[in-house]
């Protein structure tokens, strides 16, 4: 939350110091430290190390002492390769590193708190500054009639055409297979047929052969014929 802040403020904002800091609140450090404790600050703010440096006293005797504490911060501020660029957090993590707790964390809330007001002022700007231009470009425009667009039920696109085939394609084969099993039973009904009525002639001509061969050994049959001969 705290980078999208910055990031916002970057746009919104044009600075030639630090990214998020201001005059008031330099002059409120400045207000609330020692003399001997600004340029303490301000020596340890020359270095970017994260951890307070070893130097530290060295460079702490060379800054002047002639000097107002806000004329330092504020040269710390402006300064390429020092605070030009930077944000609040080098000063406030240094302040913690000297013991001044409380006005590290009154640094840190102020300017977050400020970076929101500054924040809204820009977003509702912007939303004034756009709904003016969009009352200004909507009584000028005209807005043109809302025309449904109406396809041609006609007009077949590829899937269309391969549904239809695949349709057309199964009602074939489901018709074909149809005929094909209405002429096999035909065909098995015709051949059964066939089948009973050769085996009831055979049967017809067995009966009568028999008939036949039962006769010649009849005495009556044969008494008969021959009184006929005679």
């Amino acid at each position: 939350m705290y980078l999208i802040l910055y990031l916002l403020t970057i746009i919104y904002n044009i600075v030639i110091g630090t990214i998020d800091l201001n005059t008031a609140e330099l002059q409120y450090l400045a207000d609330h430290l020692t003399p001997e404790e600004c340029r303490r600050l301000v020596a340890a703010a020359h270095f970017h190390g994260f951890e307070e440096p070893n130097a530290l006293d060295k460079a702490d005797r060379k800054v002047p002492k002639d000097i107002l504490c806000i004329d330092h911060l504020h040269h710390w501020n402006a300064q390429q390769g020092e605070g030009k660029g930077e944000t609040h957090e080098v000063l406030e993590h240094r302040l913690r590193q000297m013991g001044k707790t409380e006005l590290a964390d009154w640094l840190g809330k102020i300017v977050f708190r400020q970076l929101g007001i500054d924040l809204e002022n820009a977003i509702n700007k912007e939303i004034i500054d756009y709904t003016e231009k969009l009352s200004t470009e909507s009584a000028i425009l005209a807005l043109e009639p809302l025309q449904p667009k109406i396809e041609n039920p006609t007009e077949y696109n590829i899937i269309d055409t391969f549904l239809y085939a695949l349709a057309i394609g199964i009602s074939l084969t489901i018709i074909g297979l149809s005929v094909k099993l209405i002429c096999n039973k035909i065909s098995k009904n015709l051949k059964q047929r066939k089948r009973r009525k050769l085996q009831y002639e055979f049967m017809d001509a067995d009966t009568s052969d028999s008939e036949h061969e039962d006769n010649k050994f009849d005495i009556r049959t044969y008494i008969s014929s021959s009184h006929i001969t005679r």
